[in-house]
């Protein structure tokens, strides 16, 4: 993997830009956890919420993770 994978977090964070993470389960091989971040202009926090909202109602449900 990259080492500077959090740049991509990082520049929405320094602008000030909302974010909101949606899991989305384990990768196949690895089980490292993956998922999607959900962006929007400024004072509309209410966006990502409202789809991370969206996705979970449209999801299978939470599936138990790996365990070690």
């Amino acid at each position: 993997t990259n080492s500077l994978d959090f740049i991509y977090c990082g520049v929405f964070n320094a602008l000030g830009f909302p974010a909101t993470q949606i899991p989305t389960g384990l990768s196949a091989g690895e089980y490292l956890p993956t998922g999607v971040q959900l962006v929007a202009n400024e004072m509309c926090d209410h966006l990502t919420i409202r789809l991370a909202e969206f996705f979970e109602s449209n999801s299978r449900g939470w599936k138990k993770g790996f365990e070690i």
